[in-house]
């Protein structure tokens, strides 16, 4: 076999090690209180019995991202849920990140934690981790109190969508705006949504969680 062949099957064995990841034990839809179903994945601990507390990670970046780093987390004895936001499959206004993540009318953060509190995996003790996006995701839905919140790990993130990340001092980031934060949604929905609502700051105000800590 020809060096050339072989550096293409290890290129085809490392592609496809690296998008397999881990197995998730379940795969559901997480209901949210409009109807609307969010995806979900379940890692439990081998060798556990159930029910157990569980960990989890809600993002707008995709569950598949994080999951490998985070499925290790059930050798502590955890079962771990990744969930994809909203963002990931909503269309219109809702598919820009963050919209129903936090305290007005729709709450899926609240509603996630409640709903896994009551399944049968689930020991009813939820604690929420991540950084970036997903230390967002949790500091919006920090002020909606869920009841089977027990813990929350936010090793970084902004509480304030508008003041921090795109209008820091007033003024319009255009590198935020069209750079990393179009990953999470259809591009031109997102910008166009974004330069709409620069002047509205009643409309910032509701996804600012600084506004009712």
């Amino acid at each position: 076999m020809s060096i050339r062949s072989i550096l293409v099957a290890l290129l085809f064995v490392g592609t496809s090690l690296y998008c397999e990841g881990p197995k998730a034990d379940r795969s559901f839809k997480v209901p949210m209180r409009d109807g609307y179903a969010l995806d979900a994945d379940l890692f439990l601990p081998s060798g556990v019995k159930e029910p157990i507390p569980c960990l989890l990670i809600r993002s707008p970046r995709g569950k598949e991202v994080d999951s490998e780093r985070f499925a290790k987390l059930t050798e502590w004895g955890y079962g771990v849920v990744l969930q994809d936001t909203r963002s990931r499959t909503a269309e219109g206004p809702q598919a820009m990140p963050y919209l129903t993540d936090g305290f007005g009318p729709l709450q899926d953060g609240y509603d996630t934690v409640e709903w896994l509190a009551a399944q049968d995996f689930c020991n009813g003790k939820v604690a929420t981790i991540g950084e970036s996006a997903l230390g967002i995701t949790q500091l919006l839905m920090a002020p909606t109190a869920p009841p089977h919140l027990t813990c929350q790990y936010i090793q970084a993130g902004a509480p304030s969508l508008g003041r921090h990340i795109l209008f820091p001092g007033g003024q319009f980031r255009k590198t935020q705006v069209e750079g990393w934060l179009t990953n999470y949604s259809d591009p031109q929905t997102f910008v166009h949504f974004v330069m709409s609502h620069m002047d509205d700051h009643a409309f910032w105000d509701s996804i600012d969680a600084t506004k009712v800590a």
